[in-house]
């Protein structure tokens, strides 16, 4: 999370608002991320190929 605010950061100061506020917004949408990847179920296992004949 840190690098996507630095990454972003110095275009984010030419704005008037808090830097707090850009670290609530990462920190929303990185959220949200892992409630779409988690309502998704596990993944299915994988499957093993024998070479036993």
């Amino acid at each position: 999370m840190w690098n996507v605010f630095l990454r972003h950061f110095a275009r984010y100061q030419e704005t008037d608002a808090e830097p707090v506020a850009l670290l609530v917004v990462i920190a929303r949408r990185k959220i949200a991320d892992w409630y779409v990847v988690r309502s998704r179920g596990p993944d299915p296992p994988a499957t093993t190929i024998s070479t036993n004949n």
